[in-house]
């Protein structure tokens, strides 16, 4: 069994007064068992202010985390805050593996191999044949996709789900996104939490439905990793001019319109904006990009994020009773929410009002779909993500 603490706190550049604020609320909600890793979720100001520091220099266990746009629990939520959680257990030890600060599109591949190799034989030392998840923080990639690192571990643990996020920041241009390991954070390291025991996650995700997409017949003709070059033989930035797509010069106007991606092989996925180079013409993507692919849109707007959100809790709340839960949501659906930033997080209390959770806005949801008995772990877009245990 593993048990989720949950503290908050908005002090920024104070950590004597943040680190009294998180050790008050952790006696409050009963203190801590044997065994216990601690998961930042902060705006980049606690990394600098010193209170990510001082919280992994003066807890004595483990402590990871991320940069994210927005942070909350079930009584707490600020885009300029902190959640500290603790997930505490007796019978299950917490593994943590990270990458070195250098993970780029020329090392992914040998990294991620040699992240498998020593969780592989630390668990053996600690006489475990396997881990009964990762939760994994991974860095904002531009130039490569975490779903490398993923379809590794896919192959070499297809018995371990993975969890987590990529980073993110709220900067237009994602800089200052970091994942956090104990005192550093970095822009090229990533960091899982393997969990060992006595401890049966689920998982569950929605997206924003495709039946509210805008059609097209046309296909992505050349492409390669993330990057589209063109569609339907044109230029890519021209052709999401031509179609209305790309109103003006500026990143802003694609956010709340991804494409939907049709692949030959019968795979759909929707994928976020990330940057544009309007000189060579070339899209890029949150994600692997299959040339051959049908390109549709979809509009993302604050009902569409509310409503399914509140949908996917409201069929959960049955199952969630006496539960904990880690949930994410595509920062990309903050954006949408426009000033009703807080409509999401509310549908959560409501619908689920004694929930114990900890949420962010997610970078990048990494979620592990089950498929013929075996987890494929994916880098998603625009979704809602739960892990309940």
């Amino acid at each position: 069994m593993v048990k989720l603490i949950t503290t908050f706190t908005e002090e920024a550049d104070l950590p004597d007064r943040a680190l009294e604020e998180i050790k008050t609320q952790i006696d409050e909600k009963g203190g801590l068992l044997s065994n216990c890793v601690g998961i930042i979720y902060c705006h980049y100001d606690f990394a600098y202010g010193g209170i990510v520091k001082a919280i992994s220099e003066t807890m004595p266990f483990p402590v990871v985390g991320t940069t994210v746009s927005f942070e909350a629990d079930s009584k707490f939520q600020s885009k300029i805050g902190m959640v500290f959680s603790i997930l505490t257990s007796d019978d299950c030890d917490f593994l943590i593996e990270n990458t070195p600060n250098n993970l780029c599109a020329s090392t992914i591949v040998d990294e991620s191999k040699a992240l498998v190799r020593r969780f592989c034989d630390a668990s053996k030392e600690k006489g475990f044949k396997t881990a009964k998840m990762g939760l994994l923080f991974s860095p904002f990639f531009k130039t490569t996709t975490v779903e490398i690192m993923l379809d590794e571990f896919t192959a070499a643990l297809p018995q371990v789900p993975l969890f987590g996020t990529q980073a993110i920041s709220d900067n237009a241009d994602f800089s200052e996104s970091y994942v956090i390991n104990g005192s550093e954070y970095t822009e090229s390291t990533a960091v899982i939490v393997f969990i060992c025991g006595d401890f049966e996650p689920e998982f569950e995700m929605v997206s924003i439905s495709h039946n509210l997409m805008l059609s097209t017949e046309s296909h992505i003709t050349k492409s390669h990793g993330n990057e589209i070059y063109e569609i339907d033989g044109k230029p890519a930035w021209d052709f999401i001019k031509e179609v209305g797509i790309a109103r003006d010069e500026t990143f802003e106007n694609l956010i709340a319109q991804p494409l939907i991606l049709s692949a030959p092989d019968g795979t759909v996925n929707m994928r976020n904006f990330i940057d544009f180079d309007i000189e060579k013409s070339i899209l890029r993507m949150h994600g692997n990009i299959k040339t051959g692919s049908k390109v549709d849109f979809v509009l993302v707007t604050n009902e569409i994020v509310e409503s399914s959100c509140r949908d996917i809790m409201k069929k959960l709340t049955p199952k969630l009773k006496g539960k904990s839960a880690l949930i994410m949501s595509c920062a990309s659906r903050l954006w949408a929410l426009g000033n009703n930033q807080f409509n999401e997080i509310n549908s959560i209390r409501e619908t689920n009002p004694d929930l114990n959770f900890a949420f962010c806005y997610s970078g990048g949801e990494l979620f592990p779909q089950l498929l013929g008995g075996k987890y494929i772990n994916t880098l998603q877009n625009n979704d809602f993500i739960v892990c309940y245990f």
